[in-house]
């Protein structure tokens, strides 16, 4: 991981931690929580998560699949 990155559970806890703030703060206007939400997490850094998260279960599947070969041959 290069210079100012983070990891997907970094981010994730992030991402949990904004909600509940926003929650609190905006619990009077639905209207506010669902469209910070939107940029905040659902559009964007839940996106980029989901993303690294299914790129690492591929990996190790064709890693698996290798492996599987090799002991078969």
């Amino acid at each position: 991981m290069g210079a100012g990155e983070i990891d997907e559970y970094t981010k994730c806890t992030i991402i949990d931690m904004s909600k509940k703030v926003l929650d609190h703060i905006a619990r009077k206007y639905k209207a506010v929580r669902e469209g910070v939400r939107a940029v905040m997490g659902g559009k964007i850094l839940d996106y980029e998560a989901k993303a690294i998260r299914n790129e690492g279960k591929n990996e190790g599947y064709r890693e698996g699949r290798e492996e599987g070969e090799d002991f078969c041959n």
